[in-house]
């Protein structure tokens, strides 16, 4: 009896690290989209708690309705690995990029997976896992430094910083706050947002507020209805000056998506995980590489919203289908405005976004 026991104990220990150690290569993890493995971001395990979670929970739904949605936060280091820095600028199509000057871009990608984390200890009447991004807004003060110590050049003793040029304080990394904020009931859908900083021991580096939503209608009118936000701003929208137009084509393929999977989830609504389809954050990511290139995105710091075509056909497109990014610019004596549209199958835009300067500048004390 005892020898059975002790059978049992090793094979429920090792069952789990067997189960590691089979999942542990990519391409065969994705061949079982209903098993969650180690290198899938935590996507499958997040949608195997939403489905459980519905039959968990009974009664929860109009109370929690009626409650305020709790400010949730989520605190933790970051720091983008030069092995992501390099998938992703491979698969954006960046070229000669540094650690010390990362795109504005690759942390909203990089953080995608914290996502899973704040939604899944929040309280909503309805499943977050048909959770769909609708704008996104991004503000870099600074530049990104990724640097760590051993590959910061050394300054010698007879040169001073200002000479060199060089950086001479050790890379501490940054400090991710993520923020859920309140929900606003919608006619047919729950619009909440989540605001992620980046900040060092001098302050805000880089911000980004994400709009979601998901799907829900009140049987019973339990709470007010409230007006979407997520909209860019209507003054940048009738300026008439924004010229020389420009057009850019690209497309994802498999390659691509796979490097893009390696660092980021595919997105929102997760129940299109794992099917070959065109990311929205890869879009606007090789969006703003195609800019970076036609030197149209500003000088820091700056500002860039995004808003997302909502009809399910407009934003599942297909993968290895062209995209044409179209942009139109007003570079002033200070300031540099950006339009930008990205279309597919002479469809209307899925993207629509506006880049600009800021009005100030940060000066270090």
């Amino acid at each position: 009896m005892t020898a059975w026991i002790i059978c049992l104990v090793f094979v429920a220990i090792l069952t789990p690290l067997l189960y590691v150690f089979i999942t542990w290569d990519h391409d065969l993890a994705r061949s079982f989209p209903a098993l969650p493995s180690p290198l899938d971001l935590g996507t499958r395990e997040f949608l195997w708690r939403c489905r459980v979670s519905k039959y968990t929970k009974w009664g929860w739904r109009k109370r929690i309705l009626r409650s305020p949605c709790p400010m949730i936060s989520l605190q933790c280091r970051f720091a983008l690995l030069s092995s992501d820095f390099a998938k992703l600028a491979a698969t954006l199509g960046y070229e000669k990029l540094k650690l010390e000057t990362i795109p504005f871009m690759f942390p909203q990608i990089a953080i995608s997976s914290l996502f899973l984390q704040i939604l899944g200890h929040s309280k909503f009447p309805a499943s977050v896992d048909s959770a769909r991004i609708k704008a996104l807004t991004v503000c870099q003060l600074r530049q990104l430094n990724m640097q760590f110590p051993d590959q910061v050049p050394v300054v010698e003793e007879s040169e001073t910083a200002e000479d060199s040029g060089l950086i001479t304080s050790d890379f501490v990394g940054f400090q991710c706050l993520m923020i859920l904020q309140k929900k606003r009931f919608l006619e047919t859908e729950i619009e909440f947002d989540i605001q992620t900083d980046l900040y060092d021991e001098k302050g805000c580096v880089w911000q980004s507020v994400t709009t979601f939503s998901i799907p829900f209608k009140q049987e019973v009118l339990v709470v007010p209805l409230s007006k979407s936000v997520a909209q860019l701003d209507p003054q940048l929208e009738a300026r008439q000056d924004l010229i020389e137009k420009s057009v850019s084509t690209f497309s994802c393929s498999q390659s691509k998506l796979l490097d893009f999977l390696d660092v980021s989830m595919a997105g929102f609504g997760l129940e299109h995980y794992g099917r070959p389809e065109t990311p929205l954050m890869w879009t606007i990511g090789n969006s703003m590489a195609a800019l970076q290139r036609q030197d149209r995105v500003p000088t820091l710091p700056l500002l860039a919203s995004f808003i997302f075509a909502q009809e399910r056909d407009e934003r599942n497109i297909p993968l290895g289908t062209p995209l044409t990014c179209s942009s139109w610019t007003s570079k002033e004596p200070t300031t540099i405005l950006t339009k930008m549209d990205v279309t597919w199958a002479d469809r209307e835009p899925f993207v629509s976004g506006f880049l600009r300067t800021v009005g100030w500048n940060y000066v270090e004390t």
